[in-house]
């Protein structure tokens, strides 16, 4: 199997992981992931503004929409894999999660949830999409967007 076909194969498997997941229409569950709000007793819960500032969901939307297209841009998935690795396993992975994962998916899902399972699968195929922290660096410092190059008194 090819470099090409393998990464292909983490991005079906991520696609699939991502569809078991509510949209973005279910702020509720997107706020909580976001600010951790799992380690908080429900009764101080409290959503002021969903996503706070939004860029979380657009960086999702946006990583969402390019691993969704055959060439989708590769610096682009490579962002939607470190923010899913944040707002996932952080440092390293968070006990009061996986509960919070099991109730709230197991409440929507007809589906049986685990979320330890899910929380692995999500880690193989991001670190199968994830580029190795040199090549990403060399990447985002050599290749930009076309608007980026045709912006005049910008340094290249």
């Amino acid at each position: 199997m090819t470099t090409s076909s393998h990464r292909a194969a983490h991005k079906v498997a991520l696609g699939k992981l991502l569809n078991e997941l509510p949209g973005s229409d279910d702020f509720f569950f997107w706020h909580i992931i976001e600010t951790a709000g799992y380690r908080r007793p429900a009764k101080t819960m409290m959503v002021v503004e969903p996503y706070s500032d939004g860029s979380v969901m657009r960086r999702l939307r946006t990583g969402i929409e390019e691993l969704a297209r055959e060439a989708g841009d590769e610096n682009t998935v490579d962002d939607l894999c470190a923010l899913l690795s944040d707002l996932f396993a952080g440092p390293g992975p968070d006990p009061a999660l996986v509960p919070y994962l099991n109730q709230y998916m197991g409440d929507i899902s007809s589906a049986p949830w685990h979320a330890e399972v899910w929380l692995e699968d999500l880690g193989i195929a991001v670190r199968g999409l994830s580029a190795p922290k040199d090549m990403l660096a060399l990447r985002r410092k050599w290749t930009k967007t076309p608007a980026a190059r045709a912006q005049p008194g910008r340094p290249g």
